[in-house]
């Protein structure tokens, strides 16, 4: 099963660049932790979004990947959830 998700992942990446990827493996992290923190609380989507401050649209979007963040929102969102992040930056070359 392995084998064929990591054939799937190669197949579409051949349609993205570097920077593509990147930003899609981001979004996952914090899509995930978004989820995996409302699951821990044991709140619906409704009463979750509410408590961050967005509508039950916004906390699907930010669910599913397909919100665009931005350094403030992050900021507020792991502030209230109790989650350090942390950018790490470093030259390309040193991958």
């Amino acid at each position: 099963m392995s084998d064929k998700l990591d054939e799937l992942i190669n197949l579409m990446a051949q349609d993205l660049d570097y920077s593509d990827m990147v930003a899609a493996e981001q979004i996952a992290k914090i899509s995930t932790a978004i989820v995996t923190e409302r699951i821990r609380l044991g709140m619906n989507q409704k009463d979750f979004a509410e408590y961050l401050g967005f509508s039950k649209f916004t906390l699907i979007q930010m669910e599913s990947g397909n919100y665009n963040y931005n350094i403030e929102e992050l900021s507020e969102i792991f502030e209230k959830l109790g989650i350090d992040w942390n950018i790490e930056l470093k030259d390309a070359e040193e991958e």
